[in-house]
């Protein structure tokens, strides 16, 4: 393991509520538009001052569905959040897909293994905060993780 040689937080500002799929005589047929999140997890945690807490350059990107405007919403995204974790880990740095949903995991794992090789082993870690409206600890987050990021190539 070595350390990482910087951070990049990547911000999910669009919600996936707006999509859907059903089957139609068997064949799945999905329903995406945009819909812009009110409230973002990626703009508490920077007022916090939490991803310095690493020690190294901090990089925060946003997804962007205008980059991938010929695919659908569902698609676009989930290929943006891949080639943003792709580029990020081929830099060296650790990744921080803060926001978003569960639906993006497949697109960072592949992004990952795209960047390490497909002969390497590769890890995620997942954070899962429940927020329960107007709680003071709903938007901490424990410094002491980001301190111990490693990653191995």
């Amino acid at each position: 393991m070595r350390p990482v040689s910087g951070l990049t937080v990547i911000g999910c500002p669009y919600c996936y509520n707006a999509w859907d799929v059903e089957a139609a005589d068997g064949v799945p047929v999905f329903h995406s538009k945009i819909k812009q999140l009110k409230h973002r997890e990626i703009d508490a945690y920077t007022d916090s001052g939490v991803f310095q807490t690493m020690g190294v350059p901090v990089f925060i990107e946003d997804l962007d569905y205008q980059k991938y405007r010929q695919y659908a919403p569902y698609e676009g995204l989930t290929r943006n959040a891949s080639d943003a974790v792709f580029s990020a880990a081929s830099r060296g740095n650790a990744v921080l897909f803060a926001g978003g949903y569960c639906n993006y995991a497949p697109a960072i794992a592949g992004g990952l293994q795209r960047a390490i090789g497909e002969d390497k082993k590769s890890a995620l870690s997942g954070l899962m905060r429940t927020q329960i409206a107007g709680s003071p600890g709903s938007r901490r987050f424990r410094r002491q993780d980001l301190s111990r990021c490693h990653y191995r190539r």
